[in-house]
């Protein structure tokens, strides 16, 4: 296990994975969101069925960054506490993780509810996914002080740097990146630095 979480942190940790990440995780939503459309019947439908999908990524978010990522003995745990221990320097799951995750969420769906439901879901969800790659990329890129002022959407995402910022502050806070609902939800939210 420990040769293999070394190979996964070299992987996460270069540059040609973090760029293909991207392009994977792009294509990924434009094709789950280009079959959702070409299969929708009733727009509201689709539309409600789509926000119900990012909202399901909200916890699996979640879920992956606490008990995955942050687990002792997990195999991802190295690399993310490389990001940590890093966090200016790109790091990203490898490239075929977004494709692979949209895949298996695709056929789960598709299974249980039908392929309608199923490809919108998914849609929302890899949306989703890659809304919350790219917000990630740019706390790591951007200074909270640099970002627009005002109600919208200046002071919402000097939250969301605020409250990341705080998680690499204290392992054990603050593990939703683009909502901080399921921290609410689990007492594991903080609005400050200290413990």
């Amino acid at each position: 296990m420990k040769t293999a979480a070394l190979a996964l942190k070299r992987v996460c940790a270069s540059r040609a994975n973090y760029v293909l990440s991207f392009v994977l995780d792009v294509a990924t939503a434009a094709i789950a969101i280009g079959f959702g459309i070409s299969g929708a019947h009733e727009p509201a439908y689709a539309l409600l069925t789509f926000m119900a999908g990012a909202f399901i990524f909200t916890f699996i978010e979640y879920g992956t960054h606490r008990w995955l990522f942050h687990a002792p003995a997990s195999f991802a745990a190295a690399s993310h506490h490389a990001h940590h221990f890093s966090p200016h320097h790109p790091s990203a799951m490898p490239f075929i993780c977004g494709p692979l995750g949209g895949a298996l969420i695709w056929l789960a769906t598709t299974a249980l509810l039908g392929n309608e439901s199923g490809v919108l879901l998914t849609a929302g969800t890899m949306s989703a996914y890659l809304y919350y790659g790219v917000l990630h990329d740019l706390q790591h890129r951007i200074r909270a002080n640099a970002l627009p002022a005002g109600p919208m959407p200046g002071r919402w995402m000097k939250g969301r740097w605020r409250d990341h910022a705080i998680h690499h502050g204290r392992l054990n806070r603050n593990y939703g990146v683009t909502t901080s609902l399921w921290d609410r939800v689990f007492g594991t939210y903080s609005s400050t630095r200290c413990a």
